[in-house]
């Protein structure tokens, strides 16, 4: 499931919109899990949203083709009970179960199961919110990367099904994006630990190397290139004519 996942986001930073459904088609037929990122996806890649939900219609589809209905059919609801089990069970009630709500039972704090639900909801809301957020800065690999890192994430705090093994989904997107800052300087010392000081640092020098240069153009009339400024420009030729005057 993870590297279809992976997969898709390397699709989505082509925009290559049909390969990415699919490659999100095939992680959810693998494990449910990535439902996550394909509603993530299909709220805000409106280029995605209609193969997503043919998707979604061909994973549940599918299994009719090869099983008998009265079987898949039982399945299917005990599928949705399970689910509505554990996502509203106390922490610990199911074995395998390690999201927040276990988390915080280790500090002896114990939710209700109305309370855990509404914390997934708002959590899921908050979630996409931050995707929405990235995909405002137009830059596609961001975007792409968000929506793994931050589904990756939801999986392994909020979601119902999570096991003590989910938390790989993150640990993969995460590894991706140090990798990439890594990359961007591995002559910096303080290497990918710290890329948010050191890129405002970045536009903060670009900027001042701007303000300069602008502050050159207009006390001197000349750019770096050396051509002279329209202002400039305009001065010589009313001191030629007061001359000639």
């Amino acid at each position: 499931m993870t590297a279809a996942m992976m997969l898709a986001t390397a699709a989505m930073i082509r925009a290559r919109w049909m390969l990415a459904s699919a490659w999100l088609t095939g992680a959810l037929i693998v494990k449910p899990l990535a439902l996550v990122m394909m509603l993530l996806a299909g709220a805000l890649v409106p280029r995605m949203r209609l193969l997503l939900i043919a998707g979604i219609v061909l994973a549940v589809a599918l299994p009719f083709a090869l099983l008998h209905w009265d079987y898949l059919i039982g399945q299917y609801q005990a599928l949705g009970l399970k689910i509505w089990r554990v996502a509203t069970a106390p922490p610990g009630e199911w074995i395998y179960q390690a999201d927040f709500t276990t988390l915080l039972r280790a500090f002896g704090i114990v939710l209700p199961g109305s309370v855990s639900l509404a914390i997934r909801l708002l959590a899921a809301l908050g979630t996409l919110r931050l995707a929405w957020r990235v995909q405002g800065t137009r830059d596609r690999k961001a975007f792409a990367l968000a929506l793994l890192i931050l589904s990756g994430l939801y999986i392994t705090l909020f979601e119902p099904r999570n096991e003590n093994v989910s938390y790989l989904v993150a640990t993969s997107g995460i590894s991706a994006l140090a990798f990439l800052i890594l990359l961007r300087d591995v002559a910096d010392l303080r290497g990918p630990g710290v890329p948010g000081p050191r890129l405002r640092g970045e536009r903060a020098s670009r900027r001042g190397d701007q303000a300069h240069a602008h502050a050159r153009y207009l006390r001197l009339g000349s750019r770096p290139d050396g051509a002279a400024a329209p202002l400039v420009h305009a001065r010589r030729r009313r001191g030629v004519v007061n001359k000639h005057r």
